[in-house]
């Protein structure tokens, strides 16, 4: 049998299209959210570190697999990254450590940090890092495969441009878990940032399809059909 790919996020948003498509069979078990086909095992867990290797550990434990993949929204960082495209960076920084993991065949930089970036932080990584992107989690995914001696990929998706205003996220996450129904609840008498919100989610899901069309794709090229 063929290995399979390994698929980490962090929400289920962001990898819906890819688990409809592929009738995926959900599998639970602890914190991490696992689904399995007989081409890949998917797993989330929640936003940063813990949650990513949280669910690194999920999927390594179904088997064999022939790469490692960081999947999910990233944030741009400059007028160059449009929203709503597909990234597959070349190299991914950890912004706390400084440590870099290069990614074959990539273009551009992701760097890995511990919050929800806002537009200032987000200018400060481009000067720092001349980062193209920014995510929570592909830093740790790829260490964990670097570990393990799994190959490494990285297959992302725009979700915010980078000069977009947006809500502090970073108060409602508790443990890399996103806390709904309390961002709900504060958006409810916020109205000035509904349609900032509908726009953000309208391209989050477009985004996500993007994404996991590429992911199948590739899916498709190791299985010889493509």
């Amino acid at each position: 049998m063929m290995e399979r790919m390994g698929i980490v996020g962090a929400m289920a948003g962001e990898l819906a299209p890819l688990l409809r498509s592929a009738r995926a069979e959900r599998v639970s078990g602890a914190s991490v959210n696992l689904f399995e086909s007989d081409r890949f095992v998917v797993g989330y867990a929640g936003m940063g570190r813990a949650a990513a290797i949280a669910a690194c550990e999920a999927v390594v434990a179904r088997g064999a697999l022939s790469v490692l993949i960081s999947a999910g929204w990233v944030g741009s960082l400059h007028a160059g990254i449009p929203v709503k495209s597909v990234q597959r960076p070349a190299l991914v920084i950890d912004a706390e450590s400084g440590e870099s993991f290069e990614v074959p065949e990539g273009a551009g930089t992701l760097v890995t940090v511990g919050r929800v970036a806002n537009a200032v932080e987000k200018q400060e990584l481009v000067t720092r890092w001349s980062a193209d992107t920014v995510d929570m989690e592909a830093s740790h995914v790829a260490r964990f495969a670097r570990e393990r001696r799994i190959p490494f990929a990285c297959v992302k998706t725009v979700s915010d441009a980078h000069d977009e205003a947006l809500p502090d996220f970073a108060r409602f996450s508790d443990e890399g878990q996103f806390q709904t129904g309390e961002f709900v609840r504060w958006l409810m008498v916020r109205p000035r940032w509904w349609p900032v919100m509908m726009r953000m989610g309208r391209n989050s899901a477009a985004a996500a399809r993007a994404m996991c069309v590429e992911l199948s794709r590739d899916s498709a090229q190791r299985h010889g059909e493509g």
